[in-house]
């Protein structure tokens, strides 16, 4: 039985090189998420498996993915490499965080070349409870 996910959770991510296997040369790193050391959720399968039971996917989905970003520009990554960020099936179905500091912030500190010029603020709360997302704000 997966355990209840507590309202606020936090990820961390942690950062696996990705190889070119013709060169063997890093072009990047692939993003892993995890969920707090030592607790249950720990592991990506259980995290997601509590957030899925719980009704929160989106929610855990985008904090991941803030996570990845947020990591990846405090430890910049040399010019020319990328940053592979998984996202799990079902949640781009235009999601956007209930607070524009989430996308807003973590997109003005991207370099030019990261930019989507499709990426979207909103204020618009999506389906979730949101609690994760705001916790994380209050921490910066």
């Amino acid at each position: 039985m997966t355990p209840a996910l507590p309202d606020v959770v936090e990820v961390r991510s942690l950062y696996q090189p990705v190889v070119d296997l013709t060169t063997r040369a890093m072009v990047g790193v692939e993003a892993l998420a995890r969920g707090p050391a030592g607790s249950p959720f720990e592991r990506p399968e259980e995290l997601f498996a509590a957030a899925r039971a719980a009704g929160r996917l989106r929610e855990i989905d985008w904090l991941c993915r803030v996570s990845a970003l947020r990591g990846a520009l405090s430890a910049p990554l040399p010019p020319g490499q990328l940053l592979f960020v998984n996202i799990e099936p079902g949640v781009t179905d235009g999601f956007v965080p209930p607070m524009p500091w989430t996308c807003c912030s973590v997109r003005s500190s991207c370099p030019s070349s990261w930019r989507s010029p499709n990426a979207i603020c909103s204020s618009t709360p999506p389906p979730c409870s949101g609690r994760s997302i705001a916790s994380a704000a209050a921490d910066g």
